[in-house]
């Protein structure tokens, strides 16, 4: 799946992070990056800066800065509208008229909260499933096992 994220409108739901943060882009951006799930891929975009389109891909997402004369809702739905396979495009808004106009293109819609919620049950999921670290007894028993102190 395709994520497109409306990051502002995104931020301004999280309850740890502010629109009046300074850093805001990038704590943002670290956040995808940390709990994103690997089989899905991230359009991250930021609007109204004072230079032309900018994008910065990597391998899990590509972060946009729209020109200032460009909304991030008018730069997905112009790049959803171009996508071969729109159902498979996820755009994460709260913002009604940018979800009434994807969702007439044939994306699917989340809310910010509901996909918050999914990224934090994704990262506590992941946690859980990771091994526990032996208990000291074992390694102890291992180690004299092998010969090693």
């Amino acid at each position: 799946m395709r994520y497109w994220l409306d990051a502002y409108n995104i931020i301004g739901a999280m309850p740890n992070l502010a629109l009046s943060d300074a850093d805001k882009e990038t704590q943002f951006i670290a956040y995808i990056n940390a709990v994103g799930p690997a089989a899905h891929y991230y359009w991250i975009v930021f609007d109204g800066h004072d230079w032309d389109v900018s994008h910065e891909r990597q391998r899990k997402y590509t972060v946009v800065f729209t020109p200032a004369d460009q909304s991030a809702d008018d730069y997905i739905i112009e790049e959803t509208a171009q996508c071969v396979h729109p159902d498979a495009q996820i755009v994460v808004t709260d913002d009604r008229a940018l979800a009434r106009v994807v969702r007439r293109q044939g994306c699917q819609v989340q809310g910010c909260a509901e996909f918050l919620n999914q990224l934090n049950t994704h990262s506590n999921a992941a946690t859980a499933e990771k091994p526990q670290a032996p208990w000291d007894a074992e390694v102890d028993w291992l180690c004299d096992r092998w010969g090693e102190d």
